[in-house]
């Protein structure tokens, strides 16, 4: 039997910038993820074809986002920067465009690429 030498985590930057009554602001956020294959991608998408695009970006962030680093954009009631969780992971992805921007930098850190040509773009 064969195995992976790569672990079955992922740790990725997402910098969101968010219009905030005119200014922008940017927030970055890194992210740590499961690591899935193409089959498992393939079934999230065979298993809910009805699913808009939008609705199968929320599904694998939500499926998959395991934590965060250095999150400033989401706090709790003492104005602190609230640690990972699925409501707290909410409050993000309820940010429009939000899920499709982590959506993205997820499938860019778990595709393999040619090197750093291919990782230039993150």
């Amino acid at each position: 039997m064969y195995k992976l030498v790569i672990s079955d985590t992922v740790e990725f930057p997402v910098k969101l910038s968010i219009n905030d009554a005119g200014i922008t602001k940017e927030f970055p956020i890194r992210f740590e993820a499961k690591r899935v294959d193409v089959d498992t991608l393939r079934s999230t998408i065979d298993d809910h074809p009805a699913d808009k695009l939008v609705d199968l970006q929320l599904r694998i962030c939500r499926d998959n986002l395991t934590g965060w680093k250095d999150q400033r954009l989401v706090i709790d009631d003492n104005n602190q920067p609230a640690p990972f969780s699925a409501d707290a992971l909410e409050c993000v992805l309820g940010i429009t465009g939000a899920a499709a921007v982590i959506h993205t930098a997820y499938i860019n850190a778990i595709v393999a690429s040619s090197g750093t040509a291919g990782r230039a773009k993150n």
